[in-house]
């Protein structure tokens, strides 16, 4: 019977696409076995730079703690009497007792576009609204990585990272990178989102994608030389299931950025049976690239690494490499502006805001009709100040250490660079057996539409009477 004839033909191919599917599967873990010796190497490479450059940014972060701890004992202040208001008939000023920001300052009363500080001479000094004064940069340092789909390991469910904002008590969380510069199309419903910063979301195991929009966003601090800030660009906005138990600000109050990770829900991805390590046959291997920061718990991945103190925002963005230079929606896609970040001391002042000889807290504000002695010195603190001078040659001889040394770092770099060209290659056929899983097994899914078809009564009826 012709009907029989044909589910045995189709048969036949479904069982040889298992066998297919079998022998695909055994090659992924056979190629994934002969990776692990470059795995070793590079992770022991990375590791090697990953400390010099931590034990760095160690003595950088206690100079920091050095200078917070003059704050602290009341030798140093961080705070000023900012000018807020003066009435143009009396001539009386409106001052407030403003702190040091990192991020600067909001726009208020005659500082609409600057700062107007009082001095301590009883001057009025101007500072832009960005202005770091009172403070001091220091660049971190990091190793950058440039991490694409085909290097990940087998099992894992990533599939993009970015910066974004989140206020607390929302649901709504804005993604900072413009649509159509590579990611866009890779947010799905009931994909799962990570936060880098911990009291975000009440959950550690991710919150769900419950919606997908669009919005605009001002992107000028992470892209401050691209013009795309001044655009206002379309971004995507993503609706949890969740709402924010604490906000993700643009940029932090230290001047960091929160980044967040999509992953595909682990509960959808096949651990066994002709499912086992399946892409869809049309997966692109290399979009969208993350670029980051590599941490203790990333060291070793990555297609290559570079050496960083840039001075970047630190983080974690993806996007599409292929996109580089085009103009999309207005503008040209670059690279994400992504580096080991900074920190910065609070060198602060010598007198603190007062009235009266009285020290003010934050926030206080008055009246005055004279801008002098609103200042009162401060003691000094002989043993914090060396501390302070102990902690920063530490540091002065360490980055001279560095610097004098920046030649073995690079040949590092270059020697892991070199170990993963070689892993890459194993990454490039494993990513290529997993898409033909993927492709017999959407062939067979159509063999098995094609046998329920065929074995229909209405169908079996016109073949039987085509062959009689």
């Amino acid at each position: 019977m012709l009907s029989t004839n044909l589910i045995i033909g189709v048969l036949e191919k479904i069982e040889q696409k298992d066998i297919n599917i079998e022998y695909f599967q055994e090659q992924v873990l056979i190629i994934d076995n002969e990776k692990s010796l470059y795995d070793q190497g590079i992770i022991s490479i990375d590791t090697d730079i990953y400390n010099e450059i931590e034990e760095t940014n160690d003595l950088i972060i206690d100079v920091q703690a050095a200078y917070q701890d003059r704050i602290a004992v009341g030798c140093r202040t961080d705070l000023f009497w900012r000018v807020v208001g003066i009435d143009s008939s009396s001539g009386n000023f409106t001052i407030e007792a403003t702190k040091l920001s990192v991020v600067g300052y909001s726009s208020v009363g005659i500082g609409t576009t600057t700062v107007e500080y009082v001095d301590s001479s009883g001057g009025i000094s101007t500072v832009s609204l960005s202005s770091t004064f009172g403070l001091e940069e220091k660049n971190l340092y990091g190793i950058k990585y440039y991490d694409e789909p085909y290097t990940r390991d087998i099992g894992n469910t990533f599939v993009t990272s970015f910066i974004g904002t989140i206020s607390v008590g929302s649901s709504i969380l804005t993604v900072m990178n413009p649509v159509g510069t590579g990611i866009s199309n890779l947010f799905k419903l009931g994909q799962l989102i990570i936060s880098s910063k911990e009291s975000i979301f009440p959950t550690p195991v991710g919150v769900e994608i419950v919606g997908i929009g669009t919005t605009t966003a001002n992107l000028t601090s992470l892209y401050p030389s691209t013009g795309i800030g001044s655009t206002s660009p379309v971004v995507n906005r993503l609706i949890l299931d969740t709402f924010a138990s604490a906000s993700a600000k643009f940029p932090e109050n230290d001047n960091s950025y929160v980044t967040f990770t999509v992953i595909d829900d682990p509960a959808g991805v096949a651990t066994e049976g002709k499912l086992k390590y399946s892409l869809p046959f049309v997966s692109n291997p290399f979009s969208p690239q993350t670029i980051g920061i590599l941490e203790t718990e990333n060291i070793g991945i990555g297609i290559s690494i570079a050496y960083d103190n840039s001075g970047s925002p630190t983080g974690a963005q993806s996007w599409d490499p292929s996109y580089n230079g085009f103009i999309i929606n207005g503008i040209q896609v670059t690279p994400p502006n992504i580096g080991a970040g900074k920190i910065y001391y609070t060198v602060g002042f010598t007198s603190t805001p007062s009235l009266s000889g009285n020290p003010v807290a934050l926030g206080d504000s008055t009246t005055v009709a004279s801008l002098t002695s609103l200042y009162t010195n401060l003691t000094t603190c002989p043993t914090q100040d060396a501390n302070l001078t102990s902690k920063l040659n530490l540091v002065s001889i360490k980055e001279s250490q560095i610097q004098s040394d920046l030649g073995n770092i690079n040949l590092k770099v270059n020697a892991s660079n070199g170990l993963r060209i070689e892993r890459n290659n194993f990454n490039l056929r494993i990513w290529g057996l997993r898409q033909s899983i993927g492709k017999e097994n959407e062939e067979i899914d159509r063999y098995n539409a094609l046998k329920t078809y065929i074995g229909l009564s209405t169908i079996t009826n016109i073949l039987w009477w085509k062959l009689n």
